[in-house]
């Protein structure tokens, strides 16, 4: 036997016994105004935020903020008649405008959750100049714990998004857009009103 057969049989014979992580129970959360505390803590964040009752108002705010051309990539299919570039991912750094349904928010830090499900390709809420998240009131929890419980049985690529990407590496001086988008706006959508 050599040396590295040696140590990772040492290693095998010692290995702990499994133990299951304590169950600490849930914290309690309070769910009264859990939209305003949400909006408070994306604002903080940096993000631009809208309450719609309609996906067109995402046009309008689109069409009287930015100037014609601009490359929108739109993974929700649901905007007409905005512009929709669909691209090989070598070409994404040219898109402007990327819009992404969020499957759910935090109230608690003002983030939304996106998943491979809602992403045709994993770059685009990172690459894109101008991110517009949207999620519906439904779908905004209070807290960090009860969102990981609502997403206990979802696997594969995920992540929380909260912000603009900023950096205030170099000197002490905040940049935003750095190393992503430079901004993010997200529109709470009501469609019962």
């Amino acid at each position: 036997m050599g040396s590295r057969e040696n140590i990772l049989g040492a290693i095998a014979s010692n290995k702990a016994d499994y133990k299951p992580l304590p169950d600490i129970g849930r914290l309690p959360e309070q769910a009264e105004n859990i939209v305003n505390q949400f909006k408070e803590n994306a604002i903080f964040n940096g993000a631009i935020v809208l309450e719609i009752t309609s996906r067109k108002d995402i046009t309008d705010v689109i069409t009287s903020k930015f100037a014609a051309p601009v490359k929108i990539f739109d993974c929700t299919n649901d905007l007409n008649p905005l512009q929709k570039v669909f691209l090989q991912p070598h070409a994404f750094q040219d898109i402007d405008i990327a819009i992404v349904d969020g499957r759910l928010a935090v109230a608690e830090n003002g983030s939304i959750w996106i998943s491979e499900d809602q992403l045709p390709q994993r770059v685009v809420p990172f690459i894109t100049q101008h991110l517009m998240l949207v999620v519906r009131y439904s779908d905004i929890l209070p807290s960090l714990s009860s969102a990981y419980a609502e997403l206990d049985n979802e696997y594969g690529y995920g992540v929380f998004i909260a912000g603009p990407s900023k950096t205030a590496d170099i000197e002490q001086s905040l940049v935003i857009g750095a190393h992503g988008p430079r901004s993010l706006s997200v529109f709470i959508l009501n469609e019962d009103q």
